[in-house]
């Protein structure tokens, strides 16, 4: 039950030496007093354009092409993963390590909590391992373990498979602790 946790582990300790890459540098960019971007408030960093005047704002600044409408918007709601990021581009800024080795034990986790799952829905031990393995080896895996601005995906994916999880124990055992977590 823990070589597959111990394989994610391996495979993504190299993320750690990572630093910062791609939209990472964007949301860097919401706590930055003078930033061309709009601040956001901490629990709303993934609403980048919710209004026409950001759309002009945007499209004056370079950031938005010329011909995007004033109708476009682009918002999702992720206060967990906003607040995540708050306190890693405010405090941990120079320390990125400390970012990844979040997600990387989120992902251990994850891996963890799809051994029950799996070991709840297969009979065959052989099955089990080669399943958890293919999860773990996954090269899928590693965008979202190696970039932290996919805190969002990596803590989607964890509470979805947990509710899995907690829902077979509620059904199978009546577990009221399941149902509450469920």
């Amino acid at each position: 039950i823990w070589l597959g946790p111990l394989i994610g582990l391996i495979l993504t300790l190299p993320s750690l030496f990572m630093g910062y890459v791609a939209d990472d540098h964007l949301y860097h960019q919401n706590v930055i007093e003078h930033s061309v971007y709009k601040q956001r408030p901490i629990w709303d960093y993934f609403n980048f354009v919710s209004s026409d005047t950001e759309v002009i704002h945007y499209r004056e600044k370079g950031i938005l092409p010329w011909w995007t409408p004033e109708t476009f918007r682009s918002r999702t709601f992720r206060p967990v993963a906003s607040l995540i990021h708050t306190v890693l581009f405010r405090y941990l800024y120079d320390f990125p390590w400390v970012g990844h080795s979040g997600l990387i034990l989120l992902y251990v986790l994850l891996i963890f909590v799809c051994t029950r799952l799996f070991d709840r829905f297969s009979s065959s031990f052989v099955g089990i391992g080669l399943a958890i393995l293919l999860f773990t080896i996954n090269d899928t895996h590693a965008y979202s373990v190696g970039w932290l601005s996919s805190y969002n995906t990596m803590l989607s994916c964890f509470f979805g498979i947990l509710s899995l999880f907690m829902h077979d124990q509620w059904r199978r055992y009546k577990s009221r602790s399941a149902l509450f977590l469920f």
